[in-house]
């Protein structure tokens, strides 16, 4: 059992240092875009520069993280419910709550890659004169309507973190209708250093022989850091160009293309009783994630249990961003359900893991 232990960690793809022009940073698909330290500061440059103020609808289900923008801006968050089947904005959860609400802009995500259904959208948000910003943090890479994720609306963002679709040591990247040009940069050159580092350590070098200790001390570090420095208003450093570059092109290439295959191919190849596989229900999808929805959550606790076991990295979905479940009961239903296995460009590993699921399966069957 102990090559298993090697099969189960999520680690990225190595950085290659590609040049500037391989990637045009500032003029992906169309948009003129401006460097965020993280995702989270891409919103919050997007509501503080479109001077967004009162209430916003976001999804209930995504990363607590899109609340540390609104927070530090005094803006309310109101949230709607998602569908079931992908785990997208509800467009009659959002007409609604939005008409309930004095809001003043919906924040729509793309979860796990799968394109939400933005022709509903653009279409409520300009008959209620909402601003509606474009979270593709999740789906860099997604189309629908041959148009990328990311785009649509009145505002967009990406984001470079681990868990990503567009893994990185940080970086965001965003856009406005109407973008400000007075924004002062600050500079944290060695924190940006820092955080490079950890990630090429905990993630990138995850299988070499380094010291755990050394792991360990990177790591709080970067959390000491997260919480003492502000970079919401930091540049890009150089050295960050080219990584960003090549995880940019990266989305849009063959690695896209193959991870949706192997994604595609677990999917057909086993069913689980009391579970479904999340599929893309429209447009061209960027799967990053093989995403598990139990009908209950004991059973999708015994199924990480026994993946985490068996040498397979696996974990529970997003907490739901509120317990008040009056307004929204597709989340209520699915609370504690969904299930994150994080794919890779290996077939050993897709062969391993429906190995697994497969004997989970005769488990549960038992």
């Amino acid at each position: 059992m102990k090559n298993l232990k090697k099969i189960d960690i999520f680690r990225p793809e190595c950085f290659t240092w590609e040049p500037m022009d391989y990637v045009d940073l500032y003029s992906l698909y169309g948009k003129k875009w401006r460097y965020a330290s993280k995702g989270r500061y891409a919103l919050y440059h997007i509501l503080k520069y479109s001077n967004i103020k009162g209430k916003i609808l976001i999804p209930v289900y995504v990363c607590e993280t899109v609340l540390i923008p609104l927070r530090l801006l005094n803006i309310e968050p109101i949230f709607y419910d998602i569908n079931l089947d992908d785990l997208n904005a509800n467009i009659s959860s959002i007409e609604r709550i939005g008409k309930q609400y004095d809001i003043s802009a919906v924040l729509v995500v793309s979860m796990y890659g799968n394109p939400a259904d933005y022709e509903s959208l653009e279409t409520i948000c300009k008959k209620n004169n909402w601003f509606m910003i474009d979270d593709g943090a999740q789906a860099m890479g997604a189309k629908f309507n041959g148009r990328y994720v990311g785009t649509f609306g009145d505002a967009g963002f990406y984001s470079f973190s681990p868990g990503k679709p567009t893994a990185g040591p940080m970086g965001a990247f965003y856009w406005m209708s109407e973008m400000c040009s007075s924004i002062h940069y600050t500079r944290h050159k060695w924190l940006h250093k820092l955080f490079y580092y950890e990630f090429y350590i905990n993630r990138v070098k995850i299988y070499d022989n380094v010291s755990v200790l050394l792991r360990k001390l990177l790591s709080l570090l970067v959390l000491f850091t997260n919480k003492v420095f502000d970079i919401k208003e930091d540049g890009i450093e150089d050295f960050e160009q080219p990584i960003l570059s090549h995880i940019c092109a990266k989305s849009l290439g063959k690695y896209m293309i193959v991870k949706n295959k192997i994604r595609n191919n677990i999917i057909q190849s086993i069913e689980i009783p009391g579970m479904r596989f999340l599929k893309a229900k429209r447009g061209k999808e960027n799967a990053y994630k093989l995403v598990i929805i139990a009908k209950e959550k004991l059973l999708a606790q015994k199924l990480i249990k026994f993946l985490n076991k068996n040498g397979i990295y696996a974990r529970s979905g997003y907490s739901m961003l509120t317990c008040d479940f009056a307004l929204l009961p597709n989340a209520a239903q699915i609370d504690g359900c969904v299930v994150e296995i994080p794919l890779e460009c290996s077939v050993r590993k897709k062969n391993f893991l429906i190995k697994i699921l497969k004997k989970f399966r005769y488990c549960i069957n038992e």
